[in-house]
């Protein structure tokens, strides 16, 4: 399905601002080139150039129950690989210049593996992921404490080993902040937060270590991305009931709270079944915001109603190149599935029906 949004964001008409640089070269050929004036050389046409053009791609809850986990493993390398998982759906994530996914799961080797509720994988996961086409992963989410801090620094150092970007949880106070990705000649910033810890509490004097929902935080957030150079925000939440295929109130003024701080994209996670998407508008401007209440499951072992299903959201940004401001000029959604087999297996999946 895809979607089309005009005029993001208040700038001049491309006519009026042709018609302007046409009237100065105009300006500059004809009056101060007297030989241009009187017919001796042509004045130039001017020609505005193209639109610079970027596609980011954003997926949901990347799980590993333990059926996930004793699939993957191969008995003839003795390794665990996840590679065949994602085989089929990585053209896809590949396609675009930015991908990004929800990883909803610890990844230390060095203690036993687990499950649902306090999960533990191998980091062959996250390597699997990057091989696909992933590009950053949110780990702000209700299992990021899963393993303890110890869990949580770990899973970091796995993921910063691996070469995968990442943002939601930190090692240290020093680390906490945006996630700054220049792309192509977008500079873009990536935020994460959770509503929820299942109940473990973030060790006292480390709020650092999670990204817990708080809109005033939030909006120094992104105020401090934006005085970093950030031209376009992206942000991941992770809210709402589980299960529930439409957003919550809660969701809906949480959303709100993040388009009042200056947010450009939303990305929500955690229902682990896909929820709508919609636009919205930022306050006292024509700026529109787009919003993904829930992207669904990616991959996971979930067997509830629709939890089998998620969604690949692509979106295109456009700059000018004469304003420098940048636009969603498009977006498409992907449906999503997950193959519960020995091995779990993401495929496309033409035939969900959105909520």
């Amino acid at each position: 399905m895809r979607g089309d949004i005009t005029l993001i964001k208040k700038r001049p008409s491309v006519k009026v601002v042709l018609a302007l640089v046409s009237f100065m070269l105009l300006i500059g050929c004809g009056f101060r080139n007297p030989a241009a004036a009187s017919g001796d050389t042509a004045c130039p046409t001017a020609e505005l150039p193209p639109l610079q053009k970027i596609t980011i791609a954003a997926v949901g809850d990347v799980m590993a129950h333990m059926p996930q986990v004793n699939g993957a493993w191969d008995p003839k390398r003795q390794v665990y690989d996840f590679t065949p998982s994602f085989q089929v759906i990585t053209p896809y994530l590949s396609r675009a210049d930015l991908t990004i996914a929800n990883l909803e799961t610890v990844i230390d080797d060095s203690r036993p593996y687990h499950g649902y509720p306090r999960f533990n994988s191998p980091s062959s996961l996250a390597l699997a992921l990057k091989e696909a086409g992933v590009d950053v992963v949110t780990t702000a989410n209700n299992h990021a404490l899963d393993q303890d801090e110890q869990g949580l620094l770990n899973s970091l150092d796995n993921l910063d080993r691996i070469g995968l970007l990442h943002t939601g949880t930190f090692c240290t106070a020093e680390d906490r902040g945006p996630l700054l990705i220049p792309v192509q000649g977008f500079n873009l910033a990536c935020l994460a937060y959770t509503t929820t810890t299942n109940g473990l509490p973030v060790p006292s004097g480390k709020d650092y270590l999670v990204n817990m929902w708080d809109k005033e935080k939030a909006a120094l957030d992104i105020k401090a991305a934006r005085e970093q150079g950030a031209e376009f925000i992206i942000t991941s939440i992770h809210f709402g009931p589980e299960y529930q295929r439409q957003p919550s109130i809660e969701q809906q003024q949480i959303v709100q709270e993040l388009i009042d701080a200056g947010a450009d994209l939303i990305l929500g996670c955690h229902p682990h079944v896909v929820q709508p998407w919609a636009e919205q508008m930022k306050p006292n401007s024509d700026e529109r915001v787009l919003i993904a209440y829930s992207l669904g499951n990616f991959i996971s072992n979930q067997y509830f109603p629709y939890t089998d299903h998620g969604i690949i959201l692509y979106v295109t940004l456009a700059k000018d190149p004469l304003s420098g401001i940048i636009d969603i000029s498009s977006y498409e959604v992907t449906p999503t599935r997950v193959l519960r087999e020995q091995r779990h297996t993401v495929v496309v999946d033409e035939k969900l029906e959105f909520p």
